[in-house]
């Protein structure tokens, strides 16, 4: 993406990425509002409006809210058993190119778009297998290409132990 294009875009999501000013024009630094957006613009937060609507297990210490605080130190944990799942809905209508996921012993994943408002209707964008990690926090970036949705609907298929955690879910468009 050219510079004027990148700039117009950041310009429609609302971001004004002016560091300094010289004769009366704005000088863009395109890095620093991509990094931005990036870091700001997470739909799958409860601060911007997100909610998990549906879990499928629940510990008071570790609930489902865990996922979508923005934290990886903070968590939900399953209680065994598979398949478990989760539901997140956004406040709007999303385009969502990628899906990053911050989890322990999660084996295999899919995830599913909500193609009705109430969350009843779902549709496959991905099926993933994550590698096992022994001491530190599976992360992966799943592309998925949703042009719009309200909810995505996570199925944790199979763990590489009986408890799995998802640590923090964050959503690009």
């Amino acid at each position: 993406m050219n510079r004027f294009a990148e700039m117009s875009r950041l310009r429609h999501i609302g971001l004004t990425c002016c560091l300094a000013t010289r004769e009366n024009s704005c000088l863009w630094h395109i890095s620093a509002c991509k990094y931005l957006t990036s870091t700001m613009l997470d739909a799958a937060l409860s601060s911007y409006g997100a909610q998990v609507v549906l879990a499928t297990s629940s510990d008071e210490n570790h609930p489902p809210e865990n996922i979508i605080d923005g934290k990886t130190e903070t968590f939900w944990i399953s209680t065994g058993m598979f398949p478990q799942e989760f539901i997140i809905r956004f406040p709007d209508n999303m385009k969502i190119s990628t899906v990053s996921i911050h989890s322990f012993n999660i084996k295999r994943l899919r995830i599913e778009k909500g193609t009705s408002d109430d969350a009843e209707q779902f549709e496959a964008v991905a099926d993933t297998e994550f590698e096992h990690t022994e001491s530190s926090l599976q992360a992966n970036d799943i592309s998925v290409n949703v042009l719009n949705t309200t909810h995505l609907r996570f199925l944790i298929l199979s763990g590489y132990d009986h408890f799995v955690s998802v640590h923090k879910v964050s959503v690009q468009s």
